[in-house]
């Protein structure tokens, strides 16, 4: 693994620390200044702890994971929450085994010991929708997908996989499912997804439903869309639509409730 990778690779969590570390550096900082004015060390604790979780949470969602506006608030919220419970529980294990030296000391090590347990709280909800970068591979085609993954090797968040056959493009190139293994045993830690370009889809998604992860479809196709999706569904696999702008939005909406 070279260095680049790895800095790719774990560019979240070297982020994560880095900010963390920036945080409580801050927070320590702001609990000696009120002490000093106000001599009241929970007051001091407590206000401190909430500045330094503010500004983590800031920088974590807006340049670390880069969370999209309509989805920053959520994270926000989800990061103060995570936090402050962490707190709560770093402030009971205090309370049991007193400080270990110092408050500043005790503060970094208690917060050290619950940093992973933390951070994959945050993944899994603060920043579950950070910016992702996806390669699109053609099933049509001759593509060299073994010298593709030496180029591209495992930078994608994902892999997205595009089938397109002659009923919506007549003069699209023979479809070649079984690319879909292939790239399945390239990127088998990546998540897959296929957009199926097709008016009769039902055929691909039986020929690629076991190596993908996610398959969309069209709206306009010669098959039964809810039957489609639902057997999408109950091979494991996960769905979704295309949308086009002539399609009907209150038709999407009815398949929703009942798909759901």
């Amino acid at each position: 693994m070279n260095l680049s990778f790895f800095k790719y690779r774990y560019r979240f969590l070297l982020g994560y620390i880095f900010i963390g570390i920036l945080s409580i550096i801050l927070e320590l900082s702001i609990r000696y200044i009120l002490n000093e004015i106000f001599s009241l060390n929970t007051f001091s604790s407590f206000s401190s702890f909430i500045l330094g979780v503010l500004f983590a949470s800031w920088f974590n969602t807006k340049y670390n994971f880069k969370v999209s506006k309509s989805k920053i608030n959520r994270a926000l919220i989800y990061f103060i929450v995570i936090s402050f419970i962490s707190y709560i529980f770093q402030n009971l294990i205090i309370s049991i085994i007193g400080n270990i030296s110092s408050y500043e000391v005790t503060r970094i090590v208690i917060s050290a010991g619950f940093f992973w347990v933390a951070y994959l709280f945050h993944l899994k909800f603060s920043f579950r929708d950070y910016k992702k970068v996806g390669v699109a591979i053609y099933a049509n085609g001759v593509e060299d997908l073994n010298s593709m993954f030496n180029e591209i090797e495992n930078y994608p968040d994902f892999i997205h996989i595009d089938i397109v056959d002659y009923t919506m493009n007549e003069s699209a190139d023979e479809v070649l499912s079984y690319k879909t293994e292939v790239i399945k045993a390239f990127w088998n830690s990546k998540f897959i997804e296929s957009h199926i370009m097709s008016k009769e889809p039902m055929k691909w998604v039986n020929e690629i439903v076991k190596n993908v992860d996610r398959i969309y479809i069209h709206l306009n196709i010669n098959e039964n869309v809810l039957d489609v999706l639902k057997f999408i569904k109950k091979s494991g696999c996960e769905t979704g639509i295309v949308i086009h702008e002539k399609d009907d939005i209150k038709y999407i909406k009815d398949l929703y409730q009942y798909y759901y």
